[in-house]
């Protein structure tokens, strides 16, 4: 069975989302501690964008 609701988004979501961007870093854990290898900024309007009913995308990390 399918169920459908109406998802209501405030203004400030859609700017984000259009604007701003998000860290992506990958990790290498050592039991309870972690570094971090690398990380980049995610322009989430560029993977929304290019969607087609999926979200995805691609980005390079930089290591630090």
């Amino acid at each position: 069975m399918l169920y459908m609701s109406v998802v209501t988004v405030e203004k400030i979501l859609v700017v984000f989302v259009m604007q701003d961007s998000c860290v992506v870093e990958l990790h290498q854990s050592f039991g309870t501690d972690y570094q971090t290898l690398a990380a980049c900024h995610l322009k989430l309007h560029e993977v929304l964008d290019r969607s087609n009913g999926r979200v995805h995308g691609t980005v390079s990390l930089t290591g630090r």
